[in-house]
């Protein structure tokens, strides 16, 4: 099997809705996206490089949703990391540095072991993010 047909295949897969269950959810990611954001399409989806990019991150208010710039990264192409398929919705990005250092303490949504749950213990890594919650370009 070449490795353009086993991409080939990983992508019908995760366009199917079977993406890897390898991730590990945390209580926050628990819930799936709304099948707008999966089936939309963002800006991080035009990319051809690793594209700076501000990260951000929901919470719930009493009548809205808030979001907040916790970090800049960088959005990478495509739909894996580390060899596992992304779900429908999100992007994989490189934390690089956090807005505040008490950000750190926020748990990601996704991660890839237990071990590393928090921003902070991502920094330098490559995670899924919502891509609804990327902004390409730099600066706070």
């Amino acid at each position: 099997m070449t490795a353009t047909y086993h991409a080939q295949i990983e992508v019908e897969q995760v366009s199917q809705g079977n993406f890897s269950s390898e991730w590990v959810h945390s209580s926050c990611g628990s819930t799936q996206l709304p099948q707008v954001d999966a089936d939309s399409t963002f800006d991080v989806d035009h990319i051809s490089e690793p594209t700076y990019c501000m990260l951000y991150v929901e919470s719930q208010g009493c009548k809205a949703i808030f979001r907040h710039k916790v970090a800049i990264g960088q959005d990478h192409p495509g739909n894996m990391v580390n060899g596992r398929s992304l779900p429908p919705g999100y992007a994989i990005i490189t934390l690089d540095t956090l807005a505040k250092e008490m950000y750190g303490t926020i748990e990601m949504e996704m991660t890839m072991d237990d071990d590393r749950s928090t921003l902070a213990a991502n920094l330098g890594s490559l995670v899924p993010w919502q891509k609804c919650n990327i902004v390409l370009g730099a600066g706070w």
